[in-house]
């Protein structure tokens, strides 16, 4: 849980109304509540801060300088602005830009007030990607996975971007494998399953579980499909007839089929979620407008 002192003005932090984020009473900036899971967490929160005008002071003419040097608007819009006070002067995305604005009117004897509009970002990939109507029901760990996934495909990344991550780690995973990390490995699974991949199918990422007693099982991620490597078989499922990923154990698996699983072992729930989000994209390139993955426990 947040510490109850604001990390940006150490005001004292309340719990909102539904309990989903701590609320600072003196900078209104916002915080997720951990504890709390809601479908609204998934979404990116800005804090936009608007600095307010509230009244002039005697110096009106400094101000008005000052309210230029702000915000770029000529002389004859600045007097207007500062004519209509009360009025907004700026938007600004830190509590620390908007404080030196208000410290710097109010150094001339002019009164500003700083107030806090929450923006939720509806557009969000994520949001448009991700049927998240049932996260309520996952664990910490799950849904810190599912948050750094999140976070990656809303930032527009491309599988690429995420071969690219997943390659700066994979140094540290011998049991990890890419097109230009521990080939040899990849070279090994790519003969197992030749008589599977369909014509030009690329190897993107494998992950071994690393575990002995299980047949050293795996999962390999193609541009076309998901395959679990286990002892005595091979399973798949093609990215185009994704349509969930479920938390399974401390793993996921993807349309309910517990034979195909993104286990943790060698993984941290961060690079779980960068490889969760590499399969999401692989299988958003695959479908129009309107696909949606369930995510789910």
């Amino acid at each position: 849980m947040i510490s109850q002192r604001c990390p940006n003005c150490n005001g004292t932090l309340s719990l909102s109304v539904d309990k989903t984020h701590w609320i600072c009473d003196y900078c209104g900036s916002a915080f997720v509540n951990s504890n709390a899971i809601t479908t609204e967490t998934i979404y990116s929160i800005s804090e936009v801060y608007l600095v307010q005008l509230i009244d002039v002071g005697s110096l009106k003419y400094h101000c008005i300088k000052i309210v230029r040097e702000i915000t770029g608007l000529g002389l004859a819009e600045a007097t207007q602005l500062v004519k209509s006070t009360p009025c907004t002067l700026k938007q600004v995305s830190t509590i620390q830009e908007a404080t030196a604005i208000k410290n710097q009117l109010e150094a001339i004897g002019a009164k500003v007030q700083i107030e806090t509009d929450l923006q939720q970002n509806s557009q969000s990939d994520s949001k448009q990607l991700l049927d998240c109507s049932d996260i309520q029901n996952l664990g910490k760990t799950a849904f810190k996975t599912f948050e750094e996934m999140c976070v990656w495909i809303d930032s527009g990344d491309t599988v690429n971007a995420c071969l690219e991550c997943l390659a700066g780690h994979a140094a540290n995973y011998s049991e990890w494998a890419l097109e230009n990390v521990h080939t040899d490995l990849l070279f090994t699974v790519k003969n197992r399953i030749t008589h599977l991949l369909s014509p030009n199918e690329r190897l993107l990422f494998y992950k071994d579980s690393g575990i002995i007693s299980k047949g050293k099982t795996g999962i390999l991620i193609s541009d076309k499909a998901i395959y679990a490597l286990k002892k005595n078989y091979i399973e798949r499922i093609l990215v185009s007839d994704l349509n969930s990923i479920n938390v399974y154990g401390l793993g996921w698996c993807f349309n309910s089929n517990k034979k195909i699983e993104l286990d943790n072992m060698s993984c941290s729930p961060e690079l779980q979620g960068v490889i969760l989000a590499l399969i999401c994209v692989l299988a958003r390139e695959c479908h129009a407008p309107g696909y949606k993955i369930k995510i789910h426990k």
